[in-house]
């Protein structure tokens, strides 16, 4: 996965906050934890701002930190790309679950997985 330099690489201070926890850190922007990873898993949560800006705070965030995650946008859809695939960002939910490991999402089935990474193809 390609870092990316300049303005991009890093988290700004506006309206975030980085604290640590057991094992990890959280990443808040405004009110909502957007990303929170700890040695097993990275947790990516939009708390439902699908914007430009919360994404580009999530990958910022990623970058900074080394966690191997993207997120970026086609057609009105939001994807995830790992060191191991790419998949739709569930609709009906805030938030998704990556193992830090293998790079595969948690809690999806693999009907639910196999129709992500075709949406995402």
């Amino acid at each position: 996965m390609k870092r990316q330099t300049g303005r991009w690489n890093r988290l700004s201070s506006y309206k975030t906050d980085i604290r640590d926890i057991v094992d990890g850190k959280v990443v808040t922007y405004h009110k909502t934890d957007i990303v929170e990873f700890t040695g097993n898993d990275i947790i990516l949560n939009h708390g439902g701002w699908m914007g430009v800006t919360t994404k580009r705070k999530i990958n910022q965030a990623a970058n900074q930190f080394g966690l191997d995650v993207s997120v970026y946008q086609r057609k009105h859809e939001w994807y995830v790309a790992t060191k191991a695939v790419t998949f739709a960002w569930p609709a009906r939910s805030n938030s998704v679950v990556i193992d830090r490991v293998t790079g595969l999402p948690a809690f999806m089935s693999f009907a639910e997985m196999a129709h992500a990474i075709g949406k995402a193809a």
